[in-house]
């Protein structure tokens, strides 16, 4: 493989993949753009991210791993270590992010 091919085949592996998409319907109002705003396992993880670095950064070293779970018509979205030793651990930021607004509902941390 020439290195022009191989450079093409690291770029194209290194594209964000989306793992899980929605296909949730969202009510539309007259006037305003209609959801889902948050489609993507990819699009919640990137909200999480901004929202630990501001309320839980003290915990992004110790719990690198943004966890993202499917709920229907939100995603539930959490922090773990690299190798958890049982369960998720404790004090990690957790919340709920609604796939047709984006809002952040139910935002805590883990006891």
């Amino acid at each position: 493989m020439s290195a022009l091919g191989l450079g093409v085949a690291l770029l194209i592996a290194m594209q964000p993949v989306s793992r899980s998409e929605t296909t949730i319907t969202c009510l539309k109002t007259k006037g305003f753009i209609g959801g889902p705003f948050v489609p993507t396992e990819d699009m919640a993880r990137e909200i999480y991210r901004v929202m630990a670095n501001r309320f839980a950064s003290f915990n992004m070293e110790e719990y690198p791993v943004i966890a993202i779970e499917d709920k229907g018509d939100h995603w539930w979205a959490t922090q773990r270590a690299v190798k958890p030793a049982g369960g998720y651990g404790g004090g990690q930021l957790y919340m709920n992010i609604d796939k047709c607004t984006g809002a952040i509902s139910r935002a805590a941390y883990n006891r």
